[in-house]
């Protein structure tokens, strides 16, 4: 399990899954988690499949969308247990039907396991 100030990731079979572990995201948390996930300079191959839990998340500064949006280009990417705030940002934002989301981080990892099939 790797672990930082405002996250842990631990693989699930093959699945990365990401703990944010404060309230308030901000593009610092957020950047370090990119880089940490999905680097610029990933090997060739299929993209990481990856499972944001956002359990404690209250607050999501612009950064962190944006560097959200850019997790959800470079990897196979689903939210999981987003606040009423947080979905109505990405809802304001029109982010809420571009972005895989699920009420739960273990309804995430089934949704990409079946993916997978």
């Amino acid at each position: 399990m790797a672990e930082g100030d405002s996250f842990e990731i631990h693989d699930d079979d093959g699945i990365q899954v990401i703990r944010v572990l404060r309230p308030r995201f901000r593009v610092d948390d957020a950047e370090k988690l990119l880089a940490a996930v999905a680097p610029v300079d990933a090997a060739d191959g299929p993209p990481p499949r990856v499972v944001v839990d956002l359990t404690v998340v209250e607050f999501m500064d612009s950064g962190a969308l944006s560097v959200v949006w850019r997790l959800n280009e470079r990897t196979t990417l689903r939210l999981a247990a987003l606040s009423p705030l947080v979905i109505n940002t990405f809802r304001i934002l029109g982010m809420l039907n571009v972005l895989a989301h699920d009420d739960t981080p273990e309804q995430a990892i089934a949704a990409l396991r079946e993916q997978a099939r």
